[in-house]
């Protein structure tokens, strides 16, 4: 039986992937803060420019999970906040290991490494 906690089959990328989702909040943070400053310097520019990145594709990626599940998705990976939690008890558990795997996939996807897991996957199987 495969490890629902592993991502393309490895579970050091899973918990990068992951780590990558927890930054979410700080990242928002930061950026903010960075807006209110001027930036003219190129090193705080491309600072932004990674974190619009980075916020950007979680936004993009959140949305393949329906209106209902985001929060929780979201608040699972970034909080650590249990499933089990009675403010998400109006789904099964199943249902969201499908949605936060769903989550991860896509953002596995829009970092630009699906082909790398591809790959990794196929040499874990072979």
């Amino acid at each position: 039986m495969a490890n629902k906690y592993k991502v393309c089959g490895s579970l050091l990328k899973h918990n990068e992937v992951v780590s990558y989702i927890k930054q979410y909040p700080q990242k928002k943070k930061v950026l903010d803060y960075l807006y209110g400053f001027e930036h003219e310097k190129s090193a705080k520019a491309m600072m932004i420019n990674e974190l619009e990145n980075d916020i950007s594709i979680i936004d993009s990626a959140i949305q393949v999970v329906p209106l209902e599940f985001r929060e929780g998705v979201l608040m699972h990976f970034t909080y650590a906040l249990s499933y089990d939690d009675t403010k998400f008890k109006y789904a099964s558990r199943s249902t969201w290991d499908k949605w936060r795997k769903r989550f991860l996939d896509e953002v596995i996807k829009m970092r630009g490494e699906k082909e790398y897991c591809d790959i990794l996957f196929g040499l874990i199987n072979a």
